[in-house]
């Protein structure tokens, strides 16, 4: 039995930034370079505060003036703290017109009883937060959602992807007609959602993809500790407990469950190594997809591969190994291995069920668990990874009337 020794630093240590910029503007006074407030948010989700509505105001100081301009400062009680990062995440949802704040939703369940769904709870301190598929990297993040541009404009998509040349000369031709059509272009990669008038409730746009067959949650891999926010530092086994015995009952799951809409054996076998570490490893610039080479460090720690005796090769196959367990214990935190009723394999928040609705939503990098609520509402579970529709394969297949409206509360 190898020991490995686990060291967890947080990509970024919390408040890093903020601090950095209040150093920069002592020195600099007429500095006017700022941080938008949902970057704020994320990276001092680690520290407290007095009330949990401080963690929004405690940023207005140093982020940008558009969102200080759009947050309403109260103390009269008459806002809720619910209320107030309710409509803090709108307002960001709303003016970056992107849905990244609906996967740290559910990051450790809420706090607050009153609180929508789709807003995450960054009044508590919580250390899984690190764990959400948006933190793998924003130059490697998924694609889930690819273009819309042929759902949403059939006609002009039809052209501009089909025939990329003809497109290419409206430059020629007009510049004000092509720039038009890059407007469209654009549009085609954002969320576009809305909010009720309240702003209990997210609309948005997307297409039904699957719903969960079989949800098994993994066993608690220990690589975020509440008891240790900042700094973990472990003496253990190079096994992670009660890892194996999973692995053996979601093999045994996978090989009973008829359709394989990866065709063969060997192409659902990458596909189960590549679901348990969410298909990404950190390379020299980022998180990357792992090549193929990858696998040795599942087969070795399943038992299918012995660690070769020549030196040089045993101690790439060791890096291997540690790179993959290092990447299981990341992805399978809080979430449980889900095989969907087409076969599709993927890990999905813990809290998930049978039954469930996969859906993947205009403008999100990752594909979201919904579970409906009545009177033609959703609850939003969480984020999920689902192997082989990660890259926008929902949206390629997709036609205009399969996209639905959501009404997320």
């Amino acid at each position: 039995m190898f020991k490995s020794r686990w060291t967890f630093i947080p990509p970024t240590t919390p408040f890093y930034v903020p601090l950095h910029l209040w150093d920069k503007k002592q020195d600099h006074p007429t500095l006017t370079t700022t941080y938008p407030i949902w970057e704020m948010m994320t990276q001092s989700n680690l520290l407290s505060a007095t009330l949990p509505r401080d963690k929004i105001y405690g940023l207005l100081g140093i982020c940008d003036p558009k969102d200080r301009a759009a947050i309403e400062i109260d103390y009269t009680g008459r806002m809720t703290d619910s209320m107030i990062f309710r409509d803090t995440i709108a307002h960001i949802i709303q003016s970056r017109d992107h849905i990244k704040p609906l996967q740290y939703a559910a990051s450790g369940g809420k706090n607050v009883i009153d609180w929508p769904s789709w807003v995450p709870d960054l009044s508590q301190t919580n250390p899984n937060f690190w764990s959400c598929f948006a933190e793998m990297g924003y130059d490697a993040s998924y694609q889930s959602s690819g273009r819309w541009l042929r759902l949403n404009h059939p006609f002009l998509g039809a052209f501009v992807l089909d025939h990329p040349f003809i497109f290419s000369c409206l430059f020629l031709i007009s510049s004000t007609i092509a720039h038009r059509v890059a407007n469209i272009l654009n549009d085609s990669r954002r969320a576009g959602a809305t909010f009720s008038d309240d702003n209990n409730v997210l609309i948005l746009r997307g297409i039904p993809f699957d719903t969960i067959s079989y949800a098994d949650p993994a066993p608690d891999t220990g690589i975020f500790l509440s008891s240790d926010t900042v700094y973990l530092d472990q003496e253990r086994a190079v096994t992670l407990p009660g890892v194996e015995v999973s692995f053996k009952r979601w093999q045994s799951a996978v090989a009973s469950f008829k359709p394989n809409p990866y065709r063969t054996p060997e192409g659902r076998y990458a596909a189960y190594w590549r679901t348990i570490i969410g298909n990404r490893r950190r390379g020299p610039s980022g998180f990357v997809t792992p090549p193929d080479s990858f696998r040795m460090g599942y087969e070795i720690w399943g038992g299918a591969r012995s660690i070769p005796e020549d030196q040089k090769d045993r101690w790439q196959a060791l890096l291997t190994f540690g790179t993959f367990q290092g990447m299981v214990g990341r992805s399978l935190n809080q979430r449980s291995f889900a095989i969907t009723s087409l076969g599709y394999l993927g890990l999905v928040p813990k809290a998930a069920k049978n039954g469930d609705l996969i859906c993947v939503f205009q403008g999100g990098e990752v594909p979201f668990v919904l579970r409906p609520i009545g009177n033609d509402q959703w609850e939003l579970v969480g984020e999920c990874y689902v192997h082989g529709i990660m890259e926008g394969e929902v949206v390629k297949k997709a036609k205009p009337g399969d996209v639905r409206t959501y009404y997320l509360r």
